[in-house]
């Protein structure tokens, strides 16, 4: 998955947001209506950093896994974050 929305365990009440940068992608996204309101994922690749731009909502959590094995916790709301990014893989 590309955009890197996904439920961490049943009905969303824990979302996994991974973005996949790599090949010719230099942005996508994902919107999800879960049980508890819209999910949402959105990145993109400029001046060698990784911009995401994360919504979760009311009621849950989210785990934001990022290029360089940072990986952060973060609770409900709109999130803003950016990484270096110098190309290759995502782990």
């Amino acid at each position: 998955m590309v955009a890197g929305l996904a439920p961490a365990e049943p009905g969303y009440r824990t979302i996994d947001f991974s973005p996949r940068p790599g090949g010719t992608f230099t942005s996508a996204g994902a919107t999800h209506l879960t049980p508890y309101g819209e999910a949402s994922i959105d990145w993109r690749l400029s001046d060698g950093s990784l911009h995401v731009s994360l919504r979760v909502p009311v009621g849950c959590t989210a785990t934001v896994n990022l290029p360089g094995d940072d990986r952060r916790e973060v609770g409900h709301g709109v999130h803003q974050l950016v990484v270096p990014y110098a190309g290759g893989s995502v782990t």
